[in-house]
């Protein structure tokens, strides 16, 4: 029982500590999908148009394994997307991505919970950081890329139109409003079109023209987006 509970003395003294000193905040831009004046075709249940915000991340990208390891411990480093999650004055803080194709960490019996991948500035190594803020690092010669992965902010308000499908000249449309994911059901609307009275169909400032559609699909052309609340 002694040796046990020496170990994680023992673990410290052979690793360094690091600490978060910032967080890292991504730069966030309005989108609005299709660009006005494109052609696009959707199915039934598709969204015909799509606004709101979406963040810019800093990743890094390693496509090779890695392995950092001490004389008691190891995390095992699988290829993926690492995205920033702050730094300090020597290095920047990353963990798997949440937004396609993610690295993922495999730790030996005694290593402590992984908690973040720590990149030193101008130094060719790298870290593992546990949840004590000790760290294990490395000399690594191979590469990775310094790159970026384009996310649909969940925290922020967006808007959608959604193909509900037909009959004859009448058309239905669903407009919805989420926020953090999920659908407002208070702002989720759904309208009738007669495309016998107009084919330029529209919704809480959009404009669509219709050019041709059945049940199961529609083609369209953009002629404007929603009114973008708070700009």
């Amino acid at each position: 029982m002694r040796i046990f509970s020496l170990m994680p003395i023992i673990l410290l003294a052979l690793a360094g500590c690091t600490t978060m000193r910032s967080h890292y905040s991504p730069e966030v831009q309005y989108f609005s999908e299709p660009a006005v004046n494109a052609t696009a075709t959707v199915g039934l249940g598709e969204a015909m148009l799509r606004q709101g915000r979406m963040a810019e991340h800093d990743t890094i990208y390693f496509e090779q394994e890695c392995k950092i390891s001490s004389r008691l411990a190891y995390y095992r480093l699988f290829p993926g997307y690492w995205t920033k999650e702050g730094s300090n004055k020597r290095g920047d803080f990353y963990r798997p991505s949440q937004y396609g194709n993610p690295a993922s960490v495999r730790k030996s019996a005694w290593a402590d919970p992984f908690q973040s991948l720590y990149i030193p500035h101008h130094k060719r190594k790298i870290c593992a950081v546990n949840v004590f803020n000790t760290k294990i690092c490395k000399k690594y010669e191979g590469e990775y890329q310094r790159t970026t992965q384009t996310a649909i902010s969940d925290q922020y308000f967006q808007q959608h139109l959604i193909y509900g499908g037909g009959h004859c000249e009448k058309i239905n449309m669903i407009y919805r409003e989420l926020i953090h994911s999920a659908a407002r059901s208070a702002f989720d609307h759904e309208v009738e079109y007669d495309l016998s009275e107009s084919k330029i169909i529209g919704y809480r400032g959009a404009r669509v023209e219709i050019i041709n559609a059945t049940n199961s699909e529609i083609t369209y052309r953009v002629l404007r987006h929603f009114n973008e609340p708070g700009r």
